[in-house]
Formats: C-alpha cells, structure tokens, sequence
C-alpha cells in the first residue's frame, strides 16, 4: 500500500506529510479490529476532487482521494474522515447502517466531524457535511435517527 500520489500541478511538501499521517490513522484502525476490509486501502493526495471545493475526500475504489488542503487537520478529523469514507465500502447512502459503521470504527466521531467543521473555512469549503437529498419522509427519519445508534456487535466484512 505504501505508494505515494501526489496529483495536481502545485503539489506541495505538506502533501508529502499527509500520507504517512492517514496511513497511520488507517493502521491504527485496521489494530482495532472494529472493520475488516480485505484488500489494502491506498491513498491519493489530490489539489480537488471532482471539482468540487467543498469536498475533502472522496472513496474511488481501492482508494481514498484526500484533499492535500487536510493536512490542516487535528488527527481526529482525519480520523473522522477516514471512518466516514471506509463506512462507505460497505454502503453508499448515508442510512442508519452507515452511521452504525461510522461509530464502530470511531465511537467518537462526533468530536472530529466538529472539529472538521470548525476547520471547513481554512479547507475553503463551505460545509464538510455532505449533501443529501431526502425523498420521502421515512428516509428522512431514517437518516436524522441513525446518530444516536448503538454500536454493532458484529463488525462489517467486505
């Protein structure tokens, strides 16, 4: 796993320390024994992803594009944004099951997608949250119930 991308015509020397940062993070995760995910994760470090200012990671298959702008981060934001985008190897939507992950492979997430908020205006985005569009009402409670949800005892497999 240990190849370093850096993509973008101003990649910077702070990208270069935000990969061993996340592979970090990411090992530490992996000890926990929370999540198993067969197969190794790799990194890219990008200048933007898809365009978007407002987004600051992105799952693309074996990978996890990471904005270089995160190296601005507290370690528990990253590790906030690393559980939120492993979360989404096992489901894409932002369901109940979803946030059941989040919290088994960070039980406080809550404290570094805060501190990832505090931290969107140096990362120039407007919201680190993502957006959702909600169709009918049951998904909507579904997604607005989902937080407060106890941990699964089983960890998820892919």
């Amino acid at each position: 796993m240990e190849k370093l991308r850096i993509s973008g015509k101003n990649a910077t020397e702070q990208a270069k320390l935000l990969y061993p940062q996340l592979l970090e993070i990411y090992e530490q995760i992996k000890s926990e024994g929370k999540v198993e995910v067969f197969g190794d994760l790799d990194f890219e470090i990008v200048e933007k992803i898809d365009n978007k200012r407002h987004r600051i990671a992105k799952l693309k298959g074996n990978k996890i594009l990471v904005k270089q702008d995160a190296i601005a981060l507290p370690k528990s934001a990253l590790k906030y944004i690393l559980a939120h985008e492993i979360a989404h190897i096992f489901t894409k939507r932002h369901s109940k099951k979803f946030w059941k992950i989040v919290q088994t492979i960070y039980p406080d997430f809550e404290v570094g997608e805060k501190l990832l908020m505090k931290y969107a205006e140096m990362l120039s985005a407007p919201s680190p949250s993502p957006k959702i569009t909600i169709d009918d009402e049951a998904e909507k409670d579904e997604i607005s119930g989902a937080r407060g949800v106890e941990t699964a005892s089983e960890k998820p497999q892919l």
